[in-house]
């Protein structure tokens, strides 16, 4: 009787085990990727995976809301330092035209106080920039610490063999 009752909960915890979900849950950076499973995810999946996850929503949250100032703040930084460095190209190439055709020209605009401002602009991104990068990070380590302590752990079962018999050993 104790061996038909030891083999049913034996074939139970297999069966339980062989039909468990065995996928990588964690979501890894690889070249400023995310990917999970060997997939790359869309940033789209991201959002949804790290709002819905009760462990790594605050943190997420803290990310989007720091983003959400550098964001507009380092797009016009850039858009001042191109526009700055457009404006002096133009003007390098409308005084070597100048030199070249024998005029000389003493009011040549130059772009390069406007691409200065664009890289302050730029600089003031970064207080905002940097934390959040981090709570991206920690929220996404919350989220992988979460799947693993919540996810498939397999069992191992040993058959042990002593002299006073044999013996199996469960771990889980």
């Amino acid at each position: 009787m104790k061996n038909l009752l030891l083999s049913v909960i034996m074939i139970f915890v297999f069966l339980f085990s062989s039909f468990a979900q065995s996928g990588d849950k964690t979501i890894t950076i690889q070249k400023k990727r995310f990917y999970q499973n060997g997939q790359v995810l869309t940033p789209a999946q991201v959002n949804k995976l790290l709002s819905e996850s009760p462990a790594s929503s605050a943190e997420y949250k803290l990310y989007k809301s720091k983003m959400a100032i550098a964001s507009p703040i380092l797009i016009v930084g850039g858009i001042g330092t191109l526009a700055g460095a457009a404006i002096s190209l133009a003007s390098a190439l409308k005084e070597a035209g100048d030199v070249s055709s024998g005029k000389t020209s003493v009011t040549q605009y130059n772009g390069v106080p406007i691409m200065i401002a664009g890289v302050a602009v730029t600089l003031l991104s970064l207080p905002f920039a940097i934390p959040a990068n981090k709570h991206l990070k920690k929220s996404i380590s919350n989220y992988n610490s979460a799947s693993k302590t919540t996810g498939y752990e397999p069992v191992q079962f040993n058959l042990m063999v002593n002299s006073k018999g044999i013996g199996v050993r469960m771990r889980f």
